[in-house]
């Protein structure tokens, strides 16, 4: 009899150990997966490279070289917005510590200073060109002045055959303060109305990008960081998948989820700054 009850009670503790682990591993799969899933992305919002030149928005050959060691040096690995698009459909993963490079408005010099730094360092960038910038720049023949020209249509075709750079949609005509601001709706305009002038606005530069760089881009930057929850649901029937905002800080990309890459934040890159100041802005953002 004794012998039998030692057998119960051993089989019970062996049951409650067996219990605890099973729920100790089951905790830490979870645990696991939650951090295979969801991915911090940090982007930085780029404007003008210019030498000689200061500026909240401008930054020298130097300040963006020394960026790019400074990523490489905290690990960081330049991505491109397919692979962030494939991630957030289920496709495919991102490195650990992703880093999306983008710069805003199309400026020449992007192209003259910044791609040969970018392929010399193993970066990709996005440049959000204004529709309007580029078809002005084109007509004029005022081209390759890296202090004020912006990115004509053949050197946008040029730049997108190696695939260094993704060419973004930063609006045609509605990167202005009036008669609205930026892609924002007017007072007494209705939603009907709206749609119709965003679409025709938005799609005459994805046109025209589709034409030379020879695909249907997927990134919309917002003008000014202006946008609503119409002008969302807009791009998303246009078959925008990446939108990026000016809001400060990181974005948490969700595995299989695509409305987690919409509304991206990224982290503007003050003229001031060292690259020592980005990276710490950086992990202020990367660390919350």
């Amino acid at each position: 009899m004794k012998k039998f009850i030692k057998v119960i009670i051993s089989a019970a503790i062996f049951a409650v150990f067996s219990l605890s682990a099973t729920v100790i591993i089951n905790c830490n799969a979870r645990v696991a997966r939650a951090e295979v899933l969801e991915t911090k992305i940090v982007t930085i919002m780029y404007h003008s490279v210019l030498n000689g030149s200061k500026g909240r928005y401008i930054v020298s050959e130097k300040q963006f070289e020394n960026d790019l060691v400074a990523f490489k040096n905290e690990g960081f690995v330049s991505v491109t917005p397919n692979e962030i698009i494939a991630f957030s459909e289920g496709r495919g993963m991102l490195p650990e510590k992703p880093v999306l490079i983008t710069f805003d408005d199309g400026h020449y010099n992007n192209l003259y200073y910044a791609v040969p730094i970018l392929k010399k360092h193993g970066f990709t960038a996005v440049i959000n060109v204004v529709g309007a910038y580029s078809e002005y720049t084109t007509t004029s023949g005022d081209s390759k002045n890296p202090n004020y020209s912006h990115i004509t249509w053949d050197e946008m075709a040029d730049a997108a055959k190696d695939g260094v750079i993704y060419f973004g949609n930063h609006s045609f005509g509605m990167h202005k303060f009036k008669p609205r601001y930026g892609i924002a709706q007017k007072p007494y305009e209705s939603d009907d109305e709206y749609v119709k002038i965003f679409t025709a606005d938005t799609m005459k530069l994805h046109d025209k990008i589709k034409e030379y760089a020879g695909y249907d881009t997927a990134v919309y930057a917002y003008p000014f960081g202006k946008y609503s929850a119409l002008a969302k649901d807009t791009l998303k029937k246009l078959g925008y998948k990446i939108t990026l905002t000016c809001n400060e800080g990181v974005t948490s990309a969700r595995f299989g989820d695509p409305d987690s890459v919409i509304y991206m934040r990224r982290i503007n890159r003050e003229g001031s700054y060292s690259a020592c100041d980005l990276i710490n802005v950086v992990k202020k953002y990367d660390c919350n």
